[in-house]
């Protein structure tokens, strides 16, 4: 039961990671007459792609932890993969609030 839980929340999160990284890739495209709006909208992309990749690195430990890989030092390695992808999410979207602000 454990493990269908885990599959399904699993499969939610890579679907999930899709999605977001399609709405990077749509904010990606829009352009800006001026350069500063046009960093603010890169920035917002950034938002969109880290969480994309944060989001697919929970849906790869689920998947973990439905086929029973749990291994501390595989989990430590994703944490440690995950602290930089957060810092450059939140850069991305504290630049754009900023600029919205």
């Amino acid at each position: 039961m454990a493990s269908t839980t885990l599959l399904f929340d699993a499969a939610f999160a890579i679907a999930s990671s899709f999605v977001f990284g399609y709405v990077g890739e749509i904010s990606r495209r829009r352009t800006s007459n001026d350069a500063e709006s046009q960093r603010a909208l890169n920035m917002f992309s950034v938002w969109w792609f880290s969480l994309a990749a944060l989001t697919l690195i929970g849906g790869v430990e689920s998947v973990m932890g439905a086929f029973g890989i749990l291994d501390i030092d595989i989990y430590v390695a994703l944490v440690y993969l995950l602290l930089p992808i957060l810092v450059a999410a939140l850069w991305g979207l504290v630049y754009y609030l900023l600029y919205i602000y």
